[in-house]
C-alpha cells in the first residue's frame, strides 16, 4: 500500500484490534447464514479448500473445518487468529486445528 493506503490499512488494523478485544463473542458461535449456504455449493463443486478473507473470531472458519473442509483464514486483526487458533487446536474445537491456518494482513 502506498501513501494513504498505508494509514487506512492501519486505522482498520487498529479498529479491529480493538472490537475483537473489547466484544470477543460480539458474532456468537453460529455460523453465518452465507457461510452455510457457501459450504452447500463448495461440496457440489467438490472442493476441498476453503480461503476466509475478513475470518474475525472464526466462526465461519470453524465450521467450514467440522464441514470437512481444510481452511485458510485472513483478517486484519492478529487478535483474531488468537480466538481461532485457541478454538481449534485448545478449545471447543479441539482437534480441528489441522484443518484451519491463519493468516494476518
Amino acid at each position: 500500500m502506498a501513501g494513504g493506503h498505508e494509514e487506512l490499512g492501519e486505522a482498520q488494523r487498529r479498529h479491529w484490534e480493538q472490537t475483537y478485544t473489547a466484544h470477543p463473542g460480539m458474532y456468537g458461535e453460529v455460523p453465518s447464514a452465507p457461510a452455510v449456504h457457501a459450504a452447500g455449493v463448495f461440496r457440489s463443486a467438490a472442493a476441498q479448500n476453503v480461503l476466509e478473507l475478513g475470518s474475525g473470531h472464526g466462526r465461519d472458519a470453524l465450521y467450514f473445518a467440522r464441514e470437512g473442509f481444510t481452511v485458510q483464514a485472513t483478517d486484519f486483526s492478529g487478535r483474531s487468529g488468537q480466538f481461532v487458533g485457541h478454538r481449534a487446536y485448545e478449545g471447543c474445537e479441539f482437534g480441528l486445528g489441522g484443518r484451519i491456518g491463519h493468516r494476518v494482513g
